[in-house]
């Protein structure tokens, strides 16, 4: 029998008693009914409550295991295309540093199949852990110029570079190419240069949380 039904033959009985000319009947059954109703209504909720938690843990259960998968399938993913892959607790990063003969834009498109994107370096710290993975070769980053606004971005977080590591030396960026169609940039031996995107080069694709 529910809850509600009880409920509804109480006050029956209690509205009997008053119309019979039994007014403190009437009364105490009156206030038994409520404080009835506000444990069952104080208990409805509690379920709700504890329901509502359930859920949440479950949801954070939930992006905990896709977080994982994601994890795991960007390592085979790189290890599937022969590259090398590397782990960085301090910045909670993903790499993967393969060697190819890629333009920018399909340098782009090969770690956005791997739900990552070419590397973004933001600090100094972030630079000198690179660095040594670095040393040989040439690898395109995510910095492009915004020929818009005349400004170095990163692609992938459409960002304004706050931390670089122009090559000073060899006066980076200078946008010599006679076209003028120096607009990605690529780490030489450390150091950044800006080159054409049509040219090939090597890449490094990065996945952060």
């Amino acid at each position: 029998m529910s809850g509600l039904y009880l409920i509804q033959v109480a006050m029956c009985f209690c509205f009997m008693g008053g119309y019979y000319g039994q007014p403190l009947y009437e009364d105490r059954c009156r206030n038994n009914l409520v404080n009835g109703m506000d444990q069952r209504l104080k208990e409805a909720y509690d379920r709700d409550v504890l329901l509502q938690t359930q859920v949440d843990n479950l949801k954070n259960q939930l992006d905990i295991v896709r977080g994982t998968v994601e994890f795991l399938q960007f390592h085979r993913m790189c290890l599937n295309e022969n590259g090398t892959y590397y782990e960085e607790n301090s910045f909670k990063n993903q790499y993967c540093f393969i060697e190819t003969s890629l333009t920018w834009n399909d340098a782009k498109k090969k770690c956005e199949s791997f739900k990552s994107y070419l590397l973004e370096i933001n600090s100094k710290a972030e630079q000198n852990w690179l660095k040594d993975k670095v040393s040989g070769g040439n690898w395109w980053t995510g910095a492009i110029k915004d020929r818009n606004k005349n400004i170095w971005v990163w692609d992938h977080s459409d960002s304004e570079l706050v931390f670089t590591n122009w090559d000073s030396k060899d006066s980076q960026p200078n946008g010599e190419s006679k076209d003028n169609d120096e607009n990605c940039v690529l780490s030489e031996l450390g150091f950044w240069h800006d080159y054409p995107c049509q040219d090939t080069f090597n890449m490094i694709c990065e996945r952060g949380e």
